[in-house]
Order: structure tokens, then sequence, then C-alpha cells
């Protein structure tokens, strides 16, 4: 176990980020495991040695638009699949304090090391800014989507997820009123998938040339898919009102 994960309380979430190893010629896409004060967590496709500098590219809640440049060392990297698929750990250094204060920040919104509800209940409202009509939940469901006339299937991952639509990835730009058709299995629907069609609402630069974050808004006609969502949606609120159930 790393010295950040025995120091502080590890919090697991699942955001995209980049990452660039000191010998890396490019950034790499991966997904973040856990994260605390001192540190994270992420997948990697090779093996670290311990205390290879490391920067990371992630954009958080807390701080969208802007994503965080962070930098720290490798801790360990633990083989998960052979010659494929690595966790490795890093603990933070050389940050400047904004970039802690930022870290912190999500921490806080991720409820790490805070009992009172209210008060993280407080900070999720402060941080839905944009007043929706829809309460969104986070998911980090992998979904298949395609849109309509293109005839090219691509993989992608959800940012989060309302009674209305959803926010999702892509790695290129997706035009406002763009026709989508997407599937993706839930807990609740397991193991068939829910498919659905929705219309692109906005599709945002959230990385130069790396990543866009779209917003669908789901039609209507399919009522019981939309159903499975409602199903997906409770199953989210429940467990989010109780992190520690077996939900």
């Amino acid at each position: 176990m790393s010295n950040f994960s025995r120091k502080h309380e590890r919090i697991e979430t699942h955001i995209v980020l980049f990452y660039k190893g000191l010998y890396d010629e490019k950034f790499n896409s991966s997904q973040l495991l856990d994260i605390s004060r001192s540190g994270m967590q992420f997948t990697t496709a090779k093996d670290y040695p311990p205390n290879t500098p490391i920067e990371i590219n992630v954009l958080v809640p807390t701080s969208y638009p802007d994503k965080l440049n962070i930098k720290g060392i490798v801790l360990h990297s633990r083989e998960k699949m052979k010659d494929m698929l690595y966790n490795t750990g890093i603990k933070f250094t050389e940050n400047t304090p904004e970039i802690t204060e930022e870290i912190n920040d999500y921490l806080d919104y991720l409820g790490a090391d805070k009992g009172d509800a209210e008060e993280n209940a407080e900070k999720a409202s402060f941080l839905n800014h944009e007043n929706r009509r829809y309460k969104r939940l986070k998911s980090q469901v992998i979904i298949q989507y395609i849109e309509l006339g293109s005839g090219s299937i691509k993989t992608s991952q959800i940012v989060d997820i309302s009674s209305g639509g959803l926010l999702f990835n892509s790695d290129i730009e997706i035009k406002e009123g763009c026709q989508i058709r997407m599937k993706m299995i839930v807990p609740t629907s397991f193991p068939n998938p829910i498919k659905l069609e929705g219309i692109i609402r906005h599709s945002r630069k959230v990385m130069d040339g790396q990543l866009y974050q779209n917003g669908m808004e789901f039609s209507k006609e399919y009522s019981e898919a939309l159903e499975e969502v409602f199903k997906y949606i409770t199953y989210l609120e429940k467990r989010e009102e109780n992190p520690g159930s077996s939900y």
C-alpha cells in the first residue's frame, strides 16, 4: 500500500485523464481510479519505475472549463493485465498552491474527510451553476454510439446523466443538432443494453484537440428505454444517498 493511501482517505472516481511520463513522447489517455489529498491512482499501458516524474492533465467538475495540470512521481505500477494494463499510483510533487487548492476543492466535492451530508449537498447545488431542469448524476458507464448517417460506431464514456439527457465524451466535436443512436448496459438493465436516440444540444472542447463533452437530449419516442433510464437514475440516487450500501 502506498504512503498516500495510508495517510489520506482515498476516494474512488473514474473520470478521464491524460498522462505523460518523463520519457513518453506524447500524452496518453487513461482513467482515474482514486484520488487523495496527496496522490492518485490511474491505469497506464506500461510499468513505470518508482520515482518516475509524471504529468497529468485532467478536467474535474470543480475546475470546469479549465483542466488541471498536476505533477507527481510514481510510487508503484502494479500489473493488472499481463503486459497490457497497470494500476499506477503517484504522489503529488512540485504543484503550485493554486493546483493544490483545486485538488482539495475536488476532494471536498467528492466528500473526502467529510461526514456532513448537508454540507456536501450544498456544494453540489452550488456547482450546478446552469440551474438545469433535471438533476444530473455522475456516471462512468461505457457506451457505444453512432451519428445517424455516418455509419461509424464509436465507444465512449458517460460523464453524467439525468431524466432528460446525458453528457458523454468524444475525441472529436459533434455538431449541434446531430442525431445520435446509442446503447449502454447499466446495473439495472444487466445483461440487456438500453437503446436510446437523442439530439446533440452542445459539444464543448475541454482539452485542446483531445477531448470534447457532448450534451445529448433524449428522444421522447423511446418510452420503454426512458423507463429503464429512470430505473438507473433511481439506482444512482440511492447510491448517492447511501454510499456504503449494496445498491
